[in-house]
Parts: C-alpha cells; sequence; structure tokens
C-alpha cells in the first residue's frame, strides 16, 4: 500500500516498478522561496546628462 506522496513507476525498460516520493508542491514553495539569496535593489544616481 502507498502513503500519500508516493507512487511507483513502470516502465518496459526496467525490470521492476521504481518507487518515488512526490513532495507536496506548496512546501516546496516554501523552502525554495526560504533558500533563495535575498536581491537587493539599489537606485542608481542619475547624472544630469542622462536626459
Amino acid at each position: 500500500m502507498l502513503m500519500p506522496g508516493e507512487a511507483l513507476i513502470a516502465s518496459p525498460f526496467t525490470p521492476f516498478a521504481v518507487p518515488v516520493k512526490i513532495h507536496l508542491y506548496e512546501e516546496y514553495v516554501e523552502k525554495a522561496a526560504a533558500d533563495a539569496p535575498k536581491k537587493v535593489f539599489t537606485k542608481a544616481p542619475v547624472s544630469h546628462t542622462f536626459y
């Protein structure tokens, strides 16, 4: 019996079914957002010759 988030992938190219774990997408996004480096945008000064 499979638990939630588990699956079996069967293929004619493998001699047996391969078990896989499927992560909950919401948890994956939260973890990826927490691990991502924070981007800091700074405003560059505009010189008088810009326009």
